[in-house]
């Protein structure tokens, strides 16, 4: 440890040469040296690689990988510049083996919803936990954050009304809200054309139906903003954004459609509407929760015609 100790005290003096490079290759060197094992994890991986930051370590980590003392895990809400820019091309192209974490079964969902319950004190029906899970889409961040939200709000989960209600809290100013939004936020960032991409986004998210139309876009861009921004500017910057995974860009059809995320969708709308239209917060949440009380209610209306006609 004591390579861990001088290596460190060197940073912070600002003795290293290559500061970054030689806290890179820390735990590789420890590993080697202590004839040990470290796995090294790391999340949000592709900020990394910030475009609007003269700046980039991604490099650094091609020697520090390769030693099978000390295996690199890495993570990303991004998964679309992780796999194509960052580790598939580059100083890192072939050292890692990609897995997707896909959504969690409805088994698995059901007792992610009853152990959360159980750890946050949160007081729900078993009746209900696979249908948290179900309209989380099996998300194990959804469900938790439903789950503590419910706590928070000291109420008990034992029907859909109540469930809605929760939602539309945490989807509008709850845990939901704080993830998204920071995420949201810093791809936006990234992006580096602040004003009209916060416009872009929103006015994607808001599409009647699953593709997204650039005319339309553009359209209301000039309504909104009196700006006549190009279709190929608009195709560019949405090219971005669904490299960050806030929506789909289909290449080979060369066209752009919502991504199979309904709550991302659904907090996409309220993040606009907060951020982008200035509109109070209040009153958003209350028009969220209507609209999901309303989805319930025709829901409800169609399964009852449908085993009427049965």
């Amino acid at each position: 440890m004591e390579i861990a100790i001088d290596t460190t005290k060197a940073i912070m003096e600002k003795g290293a040469v290559m500061p970054a490079q030689v806290a890179i290759m820390l735990p590789k060197d420890v590993a080697f040296a202590e004839d040990i094992t470290i796995a090294v994890f790391l999340d949000e991986f592709q900020n990394t690689r910030l475009p609007h930051f003269d700046f980039s370590i991604v490099g650094y980590f091609q020697e520090a990988v390769e030693s099978p003392r000390c295996p690199h895990f890495v993570t990303g809400s991004a998964m679309s510049i992780l796999s194509d820019d960052i580790l598939g091309k580059g100083a890192l192209y072939g050292r890692f083996k990609a897995k997707r974490i896909e959504a969690f079964t409805d088994y698995y969902g059901e007792e992610l919803t009853h152990r959360a319950a159980s750890y946050y004190h949160a007081v729900i029906s078993s009746e209900m936990a696979p249908v948290i899970s179900d309209k989380c889409g099996g998300n194990p961040f959804y469900i938790t954050a439903v789950i503590r939200q419910a706590a928070e709000q000291n109420e008990t989960i034992d029907n859909e009304e109540i469930l809605n209600k929760i939602l539309a809290v945490d989807i509008s100013s709850g845990f939901i809200w704080m993830e998204l939004s920071d995420q949201v936020n810093r791809w936006i960032q990234r992006i580096n054309d602040y004003g009209i991409t916060k416009w872009i986004l929103y006015l994607a998210a808001i599409e009647e139906g699953n593709e997204i139309n650039l005319e339309r876009i553009q359209q209301e861009l000039k309504a909104h903003d009196s700006i006549d921004v190009p279709i190929s500017k608009i195709k560019k910057i949405m090219i971005k954004l669904a490299r960050g995974d806030l929506i789909e860009y289909r290449m080979y059809g060369n066209w752009f459609c919502k991504i199979n995320d309904p709550i991302l969708n659904e907090f996409l709308k309220v993040w606009g509407e907060i951020d982008v239209l200035k509109q109070k917060r209040e009153w958003i949440e209350e028009k969220t929760l209507e609209k999901f009380q309303t989805l319930e209610k025709n829901f409800m209306n169609i399964k009852v015609i449908w085993q009427k006609s049965i």
